[in-house]
């Protein structure tokens, strides 16, 4: 089992050291965890840019990967049209294992805080993440999965946040199929459990995904704090192996290795 979403005190919202996550993993016998910090270059807010933290963070995982410890190295790159080219050259410059591709803004703004959903209806600020993302999916950096399929819903001041498939078919199925035939994959972000009931992307996706052929699934916990680390991982392999989907895939040097789910 590794946790292929972590982000530490390298990350501006993150709480731990390397080595803390390193150390809960061993406790927790996972295999492996894979430190991700935040690169969102040309985000709303500077400190989610985050160059020199992602820089300080790959010093200390290659101190600690001298040492024997349970790491690969990954970042979580937020996908920015304007700024995908620099953040391109960056990652290119880097010895990485894995890179999760992720919409963090739509126009502007995170649909993590309210006013993303102010001048919306559910269906206008659903379907324009969707779109975003699906735009994403050509960034110009090499990529391992797109990152948390459905962050829009996970904060949603709706009754009923979860964005499931037969409400946007066609561009679920657009993403979905663009994904598979790039060879990349799709992150199962468990994080969303506590707030909207269901994974990102949700149970429905999964099983689209999995009809439609797509096979390279990570887990991921968005953990920001060591308490998290693989949070909803053994329920979250019985719901994909309920949807059909039968393997994780292991990351090393940006290639997937697909493992049965145990």
């Amino acid at each position: 089992m590794t946790d292929y979403h972590v982000h530490t005190a390298f990350s501006p919202d993150g709480q731990n050291t390397v080595e803390e996550y390193c150390r809960r993993a061993i406790l927790l016998g996972c295999d492996k965890v894979c430190i991700t910090e935040h690169l969102d270059l040309g985000y709303s807010d500077p400190a989610f840019e985050n160059k020199q933290g992602v820089l300080d963070s790959a010093a200390e995982q290659a101190r600690l990967l001298s040492m024997g410890m349970p790491l690969l190295r990954g970042v979580e790159a937020g996908y920015n049209p304007d700024t995908a080219a620099e953040t391109a050259m960056l990652l290119s410059g880097m010895e990485l294992d894995y890179v999760i591709n992720s919409v963090h803004e739509v126009d502007g703004v995170d649909p993590y805080y309210p006013e993303f959903f102010e001048k919306r209806s559910r269906d206008e600020a659903y379907r324009a993440y969707l779109e975003k993302v699906y735009e994403s999916l050509d960034a110009p950096y090499d990529y391992s999965v797109a990152g948390h399929l459905g962050y829009v819903f996970r904060h949603a001041p709706y009754p009923m946040p979860v964005m499931e498939w037969n409400e946007f078919p066609d561009l679920y199925d657009a993403i979905l199929m663009r994904l598979i035939y790039l060879g990349k994959g799709l992150e199962v972000n468990t994080s969303s459990l506590r707030t909207a009931g269901d994974t990102m992307p949700c149970m429905s996706v999964l099983r689209r995904y999995s009809e439609l052929g797509g096979e390279i699934i990570t887990l991921g916990s968005d953990a920001h704090a060591v308490r998290r680390l693989c949070d909803g991982f053994e329920q979250t392999e019985q719901r994909l192996l309920s949807c059909g989907l039968r393997y994780i895939a292991s990351f090393r040097n940006m290639k997937p290795e697909l493992l049965y789910i145990k």
